[in-house]
């Protein structure tokens, strides 16, 4: 396994990228109409393992993007992120203060958002994976090898980051407010 300092240091810029999609997202989402809120039901999770399977699988589907190029990564950072500022956005519309709205998402948030950014990562990959075979003729093996550890790392740290979590959305967040 590959440290997480190295990782972060090796994917800077699909970090960003990953990043600037999700902000751009969450923007978009927020100011998005009331009446496209109402239209948007989101299932609420009734458990802890709920919660926590909910959010892997978003994951995944982000994650999934390295089997396309990076299109379905574009596609679920874009639904999550919209997502997330639709709720903003309703939850504001809906009455709440924007101090309400922060201090309920940020505590699992510091978690949970990174998460999605290196799940975005991991569907960039396949792009930095056939850059990197096509400009030095590495062999293919040993370059498959590496990114598999790569990507095994990353999905490690996503799930850890995805149980703390859920574990503070579940047990947390909902006694602040």
């Amino acid at each position: 396994m590959l440290n997480i300092k190295g990782i972060i240091i090796k994917n800077k810029a699909l970090i960003i990228c990953s990043s600037l999609l999700f902000l751009i997202g969450v923007i978009a989402g927020s100011f998005m109409t009331p009446t496209l809120i109402e239209q948007n039901k989101l299932i609420e999770p009734n458990s802890l393992s709920h919660l926590f399977i909910n959010n892997l699988l978003a994951i995944l589907f982000i994650a999934s993007g390295f089997f396309t190029l990076g299109i379905g990564t574009i596609v679920f950072v874009a639904i999550n992120s919209l997502t997330i500022g639709l709720s903003i956005k309703e939850s504001h519309y809906l009455g709440k203060s924007f101090f309400e709205i922060f201090f309920k998402i940020i505590p699992h948030g510091i978690f949970e958002i990174p998460a999605l950014i290196l799940s975005g990562v991991i569907g960039f990959k396949s792009i930095m994976f056939l850059i990197e075979y096509m400009e030095h003729s590495i062999n293919f093996k040993s370059l498959l090898k590496r990114y598999i550890k790569e990507i095994s790392t990353l999905f490690f740290i996503i799930i850890v980051l995805l149980f703390i979590s859920a574990l503070i959305e579940w047990y947390i967040t909902p006694r602040i407010f």
